[in-house]
């Protein structure tokens, strides 16, 4: 070496750490490429899911993975680069012919380094090397290795990061290294090409000032920045594709039953407990709230043991699960408040106990899910759908609920207190003891539901539909019900059996086709001459006068109606305040002056109080 000159010593030098570091680069593609190939989109979200690095057989969270394995493999690719740049600047000054020998056989053997010279031989036409079978495979090949393996794996890594939906800690970092690398090995490649032309073998070049260079940058460098967040926190439509079919985000415990099941069985152990009889255990009569009480507390209580996935560490936010294809997943107890939901599939997914309050639950599939106990409170629900749903004991509280389908849905005991529901249909749905209260609905359609003790108190229902439902013992106390002026509701085959309507107004309703027995109590509510009702309805509830004597027999004006039934609700024997059930709009209206009320001939009119005499003759 030391007879050589100095241009061949610099040569070698150069070669040889670039070739160690491209056996470096070399290795950490191929861990890295091998890693990647078992990287799956439940490892961002499951509970203790991590990425076991091949070889070595170490777990590490796959967040770290996808944060740390670009910013090495940049690094590397870009080390290695760098090296080559100054590698090409001598091989182009090199003579090509060194004592008689072609340089190629001069030079330490690399196969990089006999691509390059290869190409220099083809661009110049001299005698730098030594022409060889395979010669433009091999140079190709080498070419690929050097240049195009790095972008590849790194472009893989990018691309899988993008289903975790974090741009700013996950998928920025793999953008901006890959970009970093096509730079290195555009600016590396363009150089090689520059160094082994004749014409600029020599000539001191500032590749980034040159427009297609800068061009070139401009443009990828952005486009790829702003694709990349697209596909994380961009639209709906260009979100990368989240798929977590069958997978336990939860961790599953042994020996856990389903709702259903474990609820018979704890039924079966409290009366045992209680030293009640096996045959009375199905219906427990006054004890029935203290079971409900304890089955609730306890099976809430169990949901502390389960292993969730942390969603707050480094790196990490709520998740955005938009369009997810959540099939068959496992989220029993998850904690999915305030996470957008919008899209996603949730086919006979197990949500039991999942908090989903402040989610949204927009164009959301729960068909065929498991919702017992889960916590919707606040949610924005539009264009959903809860179709052989099981939301048993599930709070639907204060939530924005629009065109959105119940069908054959399970809804025993959920509540929706203070919900707003617009363009609805409950098809065929169990909604028994389910709690309307202080909710508003509009266009709302409850066909052959069952809504036995239902409770709609303070609620405003305008164009809500009934057909054929099952209605006994349902609570309409303090509510608005009402139909439009053209198009009365038609209450048809309507079991009322037992239904009491405390203070409630009524308004172009058809309700001469109901069921009612002698315990169903409307001699308190309030309507006027575009409510039609059949006359056994009327005289069992207005005894002596074959109405109550608030059923007004002349059709009112809007102003005339809600002042009418201002004054009623200001006589109720309950404190009760206009403004805890007056439709926002006429909460304003005037009271009617006692001279008022002395022409309608309602001086003496009062509320009626007690049992329905038929209910207490019967008992």
């Amino acid at each position: 070496m030391a007879d050589l000159p100095d241009d061949i010593a610099r040569i070698n030098a150069l070669t040889s750490n670039a070739r160690n570091t491209w056996f470096a680069l070399l290795g950490v593609l191929v861990f890295v490429g091998i890693t990647l190939m078992g990287v799956e989109h439940i490892d961002f979200y499951g509970v203790g899911r991590a990425t076991e690095l091949p070889l070595v057989n170490v777990d590490v969270p796959t967040r770290y993975f996808f944060v740390a394995a670009p910013i090495l493999t940049a690094a590397i690719y870009g080390y290695f680069h760098l090296y080559l740049i100054r590698l090409w600047d001598v091989l182009g000054k090199a003579d090509p012919v060194h004592q008689g020998q072609p340089l190629g056989d001069v030079v330490s053997p690399w196969l990089v380094t006999d691509a390059a010279l290869h190409l220099r031989r083809r661009l110049r036409d001299d005698a730098c090397t030594t022409p060889r079978t395979l010669e433009a495979a091999a140079m190709a090949l080498n070419f690929l290795l050097a240049w195009g393996f790095g972008p590849l794996v790194l472009g893989l890594l990018w691309w899988q990061s993008m289903p975790a939906r974090e741009f700013l800690w996950i998928t920025l970092v793999a953008t901006l290294a890959l970009i970093v690398v096509l730079i290195t090995g555009t600016a590396s490649l363009a150089m090689l090409i520059l160094r082994m032309r004749p014409s600029n073998s020599g000539q001191q070049i500032n590749l980034w000032s040159t427009v297609p260079a800068m061009s070139a940058f401009l443009i990828i460098a952005p486009a790829l920045l702003i694709f990349a967040f697209q596909r994380t926190e961009g639209p709906t439509e260009y979100l990368a594709d989240l798929v977590l079919i069958g997978e336990d985000i939860v961790e599953r415990p042994e020996g856990w039953l389903p709702y259903a099941i474990a609820r018979d069985e704890f039924r079966d152990n409290w009366c045992r407990r209680k030293g009640i009889k096996a045959a009375d255990c199905l219906d427990l009569g006054d004890r029935e709230q203290s079971f409900k009480d304890e089955w609730r507390s306890r099976r809430s209580s169990s949901f502390a043991d389960f292993q969730r996935p942390s969603w707050d560490g480094p790196f990490q936010k709520k998740p955005d699960l938009r369009n997810a294809v959540l099939i068959s997943a496992y989220l029993v107890g998850a904690n999915l408040s305030l996470i957008d939901l919008a899209g996603s599939e949730f086919w006979d997914a197990n949500l039991e106990g999942a908090d989903l309050s402040k989610a949204n639950l927009s164009f959301t599939d729960f068909r065929n899910a498991e919702l017992a106990t889960a916590s919707l409170r606040s949610t924005n629900i539009l264009h959903a759908s809860f179709v052989r749903t099981n939301l048993v004991d599930t709070h639907i509280t204060f939530a924005k609920i629009e065109s959105t389908v119940f069908w054959y849905a399970n809804l025993t005991r959920t509540s929706f207190n203070n919900s707003q529901i617009t363009n609805t249909t409950f098809f065929d749905t169990s909604l028994n003891s389910v709690d309307f209260s202080s909710s508003g609905m509009k266009e709302v359609n409850f066909g052959d539901v069952t809504l036995t003790s239902a409770n709609f108190k303070f609620s405003y229902l305008d164009d809500v539909s009934f057909g054929h439902a099952k209605m006994a013992n349902t609570v309409f106390d303090f509510s608005y019900l009402a139909g439009s002026l053209d198009t009365p509701t038609f209450f048809a085959e309507i079991n009322l059996d037992g239904a009491t309507n405390f203070g409630g107004a009524m308004r172009n309703l058809i309700v001469d086709k109901i069921d009612f027995d002698e315990r169903t109590d409307f001699r308190n509510a309030f309507l006027d001459k575009s409510v039609s009702f059949s006359p056994d309805f009327a005289a069992q509830m207005g005894t002596p006068l074959n109405r109550p004597c608030q059923w007004v027999t002349t059709h009112l004006s809007d102003e005339e109606y809600f002042s009418l039934w201002r004054w009623w609700i200001e006589r109720s024997p309950e404190l009760i305040y206009w403004d805890q059930i007056a439709p926002p709009e006429w909460r304003n209206v005037p009271r009617l002056t006692p001279e008022d009320i002395a022409e309608l001939g309602l001086t003496d009119c009062t509320w009626k109080t007690g049992p329905m005499p038929g209910a207490e003759a019967s008992e």
